[in-house]
């Protein structure tokens, strides 16, 4: 063992002599513990803002081109704007026109609302806004303004009474529904906070319609059960002649093929239904398709079957 020195306190302390030539190779100082050997090499030292008199430490806040120490860039921008003393206004033009000249002499215009002519301030040259609000652009965008919660709930009650029962998503406006997602977060949440019950059949799930078929969705089910009810015979998934695709219905009486094209617009189900057209003409078939507007909003199968004149 030998006996050494702390360099930091100067308390004398015991250390292998093997340990102490080791140090002592490799240029160490010796310290009795690791609390003096790192007061020894902490450099930092306390002093106070030049700003707050606030007290803090130089190894952690940088000082400015000066020598002044501050404790945030707060503090150094209130001290040294005390020194420069306030702007003059030509001070001011000379500062707005450099920045003008940097960033383009476009880069703060006037302009005028295009929906209620009110001015506004277009800061970017790039910028391609028309409108002075939100509100504003909300009209110029859709037209007009979105419906409040209590307008979308009164359109939606309006609209069961009409119908006695509950109003189908496809039987508003897109304006109507997208409100209702918007402020509810679904439509059949928004049939809930209106206190009416939601339509529990989905359009992927088969539907039994009141004569016994089995419906792939709500409007071939209502579509099916007008027919029963307007007492036409009539049977599901009759095969073309040459084919294995199936119509949607067929009417036995008047020998009528019907399809109900409610997919319309995805390019498969559009090659699908071109198909059934050819064949029916190939054949010589009487079919009629029923699309999503001869049922909504109002019933229009009268009209397109016109039995009638048969």
């Amino acid at each position: 063992m030998v006996k050494l020195e702390c360099t930091q306190c100067g308390v004398t302390f015991n250390r292998q002599a093997s340990k102490h030539k080791y140090a002592v190779k490799r240029g160490g100082v010796p310290f009795c513990s690791r609390k003096c050997a790192g007061l020894f090499r902490n450099t930092r030292t306390k002093v106070h803002c030049c700003n707050c008199d606030k007290e803090v430490t130089i190894g952690r806040y940088r000082r400015d081109s000066s020598e002044n120490c501050f404790c945030s860039s707060r503090c150094s921008a209130t001290f040294n704007n005390k020194i420069r003393g306030e702007r003059t206004e030509e001070t001011k033009k000379k500062i707005g026109q450099s920045l003008c000249n940097y960033h383009g002499s476009k880069r703060s215009t006037v302009e005028y609302c295009v929906i209620c002519g009110k001015e506004f301030r277009r800061l970017s040259c790039k910028s391609s806004r028309k409108c002075c609000s939100v509100k504003c652009g909300k009209i110029y965008k859709n037209g007009s303004l979105p419906l409040l919660k209590k307008d979308v709930q009164e359109i939606i009650l309006t609209l069961s009474d009409t119908l006695e029962r509950t109003p189908q998503k496809r039987e508003v406006t897109t304006k109507v529904s997208s409100g209702a997602v918007v402020h509810f977060g679904s439509w059949n949440k928004a049939i809930k906070a209106c206190g009416l019950i939601p339509n529990q059949a989905k359009i992927s799930k088969r539907c039994r319609c009141k004569d016994g078929h089995m419906a792939d969705s709500l409007s071939e089910l209502k579509l099916d059960n007008w027919l029963w009810a307007q007492g036409i015979r009539h049977s599901r998934g009759k095969r073309y002649p040459g084919s294995k695709m199936d119509c949607d219905f067929y009417l036995i009486d008047y020998d009528v093929w019907v399809e109900y094209f409610g997919l319309q617009g995805f390019k498969e189900y559009d090659k699908q239904v071109k198909r059934k057209i050819k064949l029916a003409k190939e054949h010589e078939l009487n079919l009629i398709g029923v699309k999503p507007e001869d049922l909504y909003p109002e019933n229009r199968l009268m009209e397109v079957f016109d039995f009638n004149e048969k």
